[in-house]
């Protein structure tokens, strides 16, 4: 898992707490703020803005599955799209 500052040092002290209609749980996982100490992996989960992606790069190989969550919307969101909003930038 990569995390920075204060988050990274929670996460690598106490872990993550899930919490589930199932049941809560606490995941205790590696965490670093350097991907490169990973390395390449199969899947990424990215919780990431847009303007950080690059630095997922060292996960990543040629058959890596990359999993983006993204909150806001993008300043192309009504690129191509035909209506009112057609042609503005956010």
């Amino acid at each position: 898992m990569q995390s920075r500052g204060a988050h990274l040092e929670a996460i690598r002290d106490d872990g993550v707490v899930v919490h589930s209609p199932r049941g809560d749980f606490t995941a205790r996982t590696p965490a670093t703020d350097d991907p490169a100490e990973i390395g390449p992996v199969d899947y990424v989960f990215l919780g990431l803005k847009a303007n950080s992606y690059a630095a997922a790069g060292p996960l990543l190989h040629d058959r890596t599955v990359a999993v983006a969550a993204q909150n806001g919307i993008p300043w192309w969101y009504f690129h191509g799209l035909k209506g009112p909003y057609e042609g503005r930038w956010i």
